[in-house]
């Protein structure tokens, strides 16, 4: 985490610049994971690259848990979403799974397709998002 609670949205990536918009949410982890705000944005977003962890959860205004998001190297490479299942052909509370990619641009993008979770993700992160899934409730 960089210092009072910045989140570095470009990792020095791009522009190099450091945006105030996520805190950590009262100190909140889940298991180790922390838990971002936006404060700028009435929205569940996560920072676009990791500063110093390798996941961050979303915390909505609502104060539900929406998104589970992994990193490599400070970049995305996939995201755990708790949300709008029905966009996805889903059942009510089935977590689907988005990749990332390397746009040409140089920064992550996201799949428009998802899937379900695989075993070994479900061993690793299964605590974790049921954890998330209550804060829905």
């Amino acid at each position: 985490m960089g210092g009072r609670g910045a989140y570095s949205r470009t990792n020095g990536f791009a522009d190099g610049k450091t945006e105030n918009e996520f805190i950590n949410v009262g100190g909140k982890t889940v298991d180790g994971i922390k838990v971002l705000q936006n404060t700028k944005a009435n929205n569940s977003s996560l920072p676009e690259y990791a500063n110093t962890s390798t996941e961050y959860i979303s915390y909505n205004p609502k104060g539900a848990m929406l998104h589970l998001r992994v990193y490599d190297d400070h970049f995305p490479i996939k995201e755990f979403d708790l949300g709008h299942s029905h966009h996805h052909g889903l059942k009510e509370g089935e977590i689907h799974v988005h990749t990332y990619s390397i746009g040409i641009d140089g920064h992550p993008v996201r799949s428009r397709e998802s899937r379900l979770m695989t075993d070994s993700e479900k061993r690793k992160y299964g605590a974790i998002l049921q954890i998330m899934k209550e804060s829905k409730k």
